[in-house]
């Protein structure tokens, strides 16, 4: 990938290329949300408080990054981007 300089102007690829998975989520529930869908997203609350042991919510682990309602649709949406 292109490495680009300050004030350097790239493409919409590239640039979302380089966006982390955090900001692109929010930019996806900003445009569903503005579409009429009402959306849930549950925060993953696991975390490693030792190497390999995990507390938390064990349901999370494999659940949806997004739950999408509008009407009689619904979505399951897994999002990934270029950047964790």
């Amino acid at each position: 990938m292109k490495k680009h300089r300050p004030g350097e102007s790239m493409n919409a690829a590239e640039y979302h290329a380089l966006e982390p998975e955090k900001d692109f989520q929010a930019r996806v529930i900003e445009y569903a949300e503005l579409h009429g869908w009402t959306v849930v997203h549950f925060h993953d609350s696991r975390r490693e408080v030792a190497p390999g042991v995990l507390v938390g919510d064990k349901a999370a682990r494999g659940f949806p990054d997004l739950v999408l309602v509008r009407g009689s649709q619904l979505l399951f949406v897994e999002l990934k981007a270029a950047k964790g």
